[in-house]
């Protein structure tokens, strides 16, 4: 269900947004935060009744103003009264809000799917470095290991030694190849042999889209990594690991969340 959910995702997304992967990485990431601000504040407009929420606004200034006044003169029964209207007039307020909440879900989702398969890293250019890594158990230390020689995909050695390597204070078997790649519309792969049995790493080229730097094989015992750089706007953007909030979604949400309170008092609306 989710590789149906993901392929039509793709499908649609990348015929209306695909065009923004023309610009680097990072512009994109700005310009579909921009847009979805806009496509937010219009549905919205469209999906609210914002007669009804001017009222509501209007309604909740004179009550706090009334409530501030109630304070100064120490008026409790007036105070009351004005913190349990505030409540009714939130309540109706809230009410209005689960249309527009239901009609975004299916967009912000699809959106979300396409932001994390496109636009979580620089995927490499034409003719530079890729290095990949394949993690294997570390009984096969000193094994060879070959990926299978391909049309559009070069490198100085297609054969390389599983060696012992320790990383945050774990020892792993790696083995490691700096391949380069030509461009392609589509990612190219590259097929690592070991033993009897393969596993295939989509590698993408810029500005086409890129592969999964991550692929697991045999059971998670096996995993194939392409180092790429995360988005992260320049720098100015890091990830919140304890979240699992990538950098790219934290420059994301950064830019929405004020370009969305913007676009409203822009285009008044409640």
């Amino acid at each position: 269900m989710l590789e149906v959910w993901n392929g039509v995702t793709l499908l649609i997304l990348d015929a209306l947004l695909g065009w923004l992967r023309r610009l680097s990485p990072d512009l994109t990431v700005v310009a579909v935060a921009v847009l979805s601000a806009l496509v937010l504040t219009l549905l919205r407009r469209w999906t609210t009744d914002q007669d009804l929420l001017a009222r509501v606004a209007r309604d909740r200034r004179r009550l706090r103003a009334l409530r501030r006044q109630a304070r100064r003169r120490r008026d409790r029964v007036a105070l009351a009264r004005h913190r349990i209207l505030l409540g009714l007039v939130g309540w109706k307020s809230l009410r209005a809000e689960g249309r527009p909440l239901l009609v975004s879900i299916v967009p912000i989702a699809a959106l979300a799917t396409w932001c994390f398969l496109r636009l979580e890293f620089h995927a490499p250019r034409a003719g530079e470095d890729i290095v990949v890594h394949v993690e294997t158990p570390r009984s096969m230390v000193g094994d060879v290991v070959h990926i299978v020689p391909r049309d559009g995909l070069e490198t100085d050695a297609w054969v390389s030694e599983v060696v012992s390597r320790t990383r945050d204070g774990d020892t792993h078997a790696v083995a490691t190849w700096t391949l380069r790649a030509r461009a392609s519309d589509a990612p190219r792969v590259a097929t690592v042999r070991i033993g009897r049995q393969s596993i295939e790493q989509p590698i993408g080229v810029a500005p086409g889209p890129h592969g999964p730097p991550t692929g697991e094989f045999l059971d998670g015992r096996v995993v194939a990594r392409v180092e790429m750089r995360a988005v992260d706007l320049w720098g100015l953007a890091p990830g919140i690991p304890w979240l699992m909030f990538p950098p790219w979604l934290v420059a994301y949400l950064v830019i929405v969340v004020p370009g969305v309170w913007a676009a409203r008092r822009a285009l008044g609306v409640h």
